[in-house]
């Protein structure tokens, strides 16, 4: 990749992003229509027949397990009152199977419990009595404890000999939105410490370090997510059928989840995502302009292309440069291409197609003095501006009220799953 010589001054009568539509975002007529509804937006976004789905596999891995369970309970009977084998199995096999409002109401009683959170046991919410200020248990007008924890217990989502089913989560984020002009995108988490979770991961950067990492495509304007992708190790080209230059986890996957998004329904002619250092690549820049996307981001200094006439010598700002300071290069070969870094403290280096080099300020915010405007680029002025929405989400889903973190439980597939149903009420 060819350069020109750095530049540090502002550039004058040019225009961001051609044929950018910045027209907002906006729910679908259908989602619009059921707004009036808490419960019918819920179920836009998990459907009838998801939970009808789920209902026939609760109840068959429930009669699955019948036969360990009938041995486990005649392994811990005492010799005062002795069932036989027969006698327990046809005792398991006569209660009566769940039913699809029944996991509905489960799910609704964890939902409350979240809302309004105990630390005692969760069994405390069926108490019959007073305990001081504590009031007595409201849990029983709905459902009993024992039918209630059944459910919880033989709660399941497939059927383990069956192929491989297809996501309705995804197909229902997808047809809920309009796309919006600029997406972010960046890794997100569902906190899980099990060491039965296969994808556990630990991310020191995140407030819950230990967990599921997702890859999260969101309205940088409104953080609703449009499509999230679960990290399962490295991807090979046959497995997921794409021909992108990168099969890892870096650029290959933000190519993947936009190419998904824009399958889903007609687009505008030019979009822009924001993307963080981990993802950020001339190559990645070049992939994406020719889809028609604009792309800004910060970018690590060592990567394939980048000018190194823009890297800054000093790891911190010197006296001699002035906070805000700035030297850009554009391509020769991409002209829209441009490669900069800023000073704050530190360089920020950068790298975006569609973006230009006037004059901006931003805010930064001083301890005991406040806000101070600090002189920047416009390209600096829209990464700060766009970035950071799947980090919302994120505080929504988990900082605020949260199902997964409420709520406990062994098999660490549920809590995934409690994680998902998070995911579905922020964007509902």
């Amino acid at each position: 990749m060819a350069w020109p010589n750095v530049s540090t001054s502002f550039e004058e009568g040019v225009s961001p992003y051609p044929s950018l539509n910045m027209e907002g975002a906006r729910p679908v007529l259908e989602l619009r229509s059921l707004c009036h509804s808490p419960l019918l937006t819920f179920f836009f976004f998990m459907p009838k027949s998801l939970w009808v789905s789920i209902n026939e596999e609760t109840n068959r891995c429930c009669l699955q397990h019948i036969e360990r369970r009938a041995q486990a309970t005649l392994a811990q009977q005492g010799d005062r009152r002795r069932e036989s084998l027969t006698q327990i199995r046809r005792r398991l096999m006569a209660k009566a199977g769940y039913k699809a409002h029944e996991i509905l109401r489960v799910v609704s009683l964890l939902i409350a419990r979240m809302l309004c959170p105990q630390r005692r046991r969760s069994t405390a919410h069926w108490t019959m009595t007073e305990a001081g200020a504590v009031p007595a248990g409201t849990f029983g007008r709905f459902m009993a404890r024992n039918r209630c924890q059944d459910i919880l217990r033989d709660l399941h989502f497939v059927d383990n000999t069956a192929d491989r089913t297809r996501d309705k989560l995804q197909q229902r984020f997808l047809a809920g939105w309009s796309h919006p002009a600029v997406f972010s995108f960046d890794e997100g988490v569902l906190p899980r410490t099990s060491r039965r979770n296969t994808t556990r991961m630990f991310m020191p950067d995140k407030p819950h370090r230990y967990g599921s990492k997702m890859f999260m495509l969101c309205d940088s304007r409104t953080a609703y997510c449009h499509r999230f992708e679960m990290y399962a190790g490295k991807r090979n080209a046959g497995e997921c059928g794409d021909s992108t230059f990168d099969h890892k986890t870096g650029a290959a996957v933000v190519v993947r989840n936009l190419r998904a998004v824009f399958e889903s329904k007609p687009r505008y002619p030019r979009h822009l995502v924001v993307i963080d250092r981990f993802y950020s690549s001339v190559l990645l820049a070049i992939e994406l302009l020719g889809m028609g996307v604009y792309v800004i981001g910060t970018i690590m200094t060592d990567r394939l292309g980048f000018d190194k006439a823009v890297r800054a010598s000093s790891k911190t700002r010197p006296a001699s440069i002035p906070r805000g300071g700035f030297a850009f290069s554009r391509s020769i070969a991409v002209p829209s291409m441009v490669a900069f870094h800023w000073w704050d403290n530190k360089p920020v280096h950068h790298l975006c197609t569609g973006s230009v080099m006037t004059a901006s300020t931003i805010n930064r915010n001083v301890k005991r003095v406040g806000p101070e405007s600090v002189p920047c680029s416009a390209a600096v002025n829209d990464y700060q501006r766009w970035m950071g929405r799947v980090d919302v989400h994120d505080q929504l889903r988990l900082q605020t009220y949260s199902l997964q973190t409420s709520t406990r439980s062994r098999k660490y597939y549920k809590s995934l799953f409690f994680g998902f149903i998070d995911l579905a009420l922020v964007n509902a």
